[in-house]
């Protein structure tokens, strides 16, 4: 029987867009998973924060967005971090004033979910091209129709 208690905590889970990838967010940190495989590809358990809210990938390429979860500044599910897998590094963080529910992604463009607000953004230059005003949307559902 296996030891459950030495498992790492689900925070959450999605696949990439062509559904080839999915990242897991734990409080240990990340992890990226080949879904023909199930091979571990990629690994980060010592972020300064560790417990992610929300990890999507941008289909098989180097580009994460986490949330983090906490209540200090640096760990507020309101901060979006745009983390480079290849290089360790975040490449932007992105703050809002309420917590980010979902977070949505393609080729061209970075959708931010909040609970009364969707915030689109040209996802090279980080340039925002919309804040649309929603109804009232307590769970984050973006509407994910492909």
């Amino acid at each position: 029987m296996a030891n459950h208690s030495s498992l790492p905590s689900l925070l959450c889970a999605s696949f990439n867009q062509d559904h080839s990838y999915f990242v897991v967010g734990t409080k240990d940190g990340v992890r990226i998973f080949d879904t023909n495989t199930g091979r571990l590809c990629y690994q980060k358990i010592k972020f300064t924060v560790r417990a992610f809210v929300i990890a999507e990938m941008l289909f098989s390429s180097s580009l994460l967005a986490i949330i983090r979860a906490g209540d200090q500044p640096s760990l507020s599910p309101c901060r979006l971090c745009l983390f480079n897998t290849t290089t360790g590094a975040a490449i932007r963080e992105l703050n809002f004033l309420t917590s980010i529910l979902d977070v949505c992604m393609n080729r061209q463009r970075l959708i931010v979910i909040l609970q009364d607000k969707a915030y689109a953004y040209e996802i090279n230059s980080l340039i925002i091209l919309d804040t649309i005003d929603t109804m009232p949307n307590i769970k984050g559902e973006a509407g994910t129709n492909t």
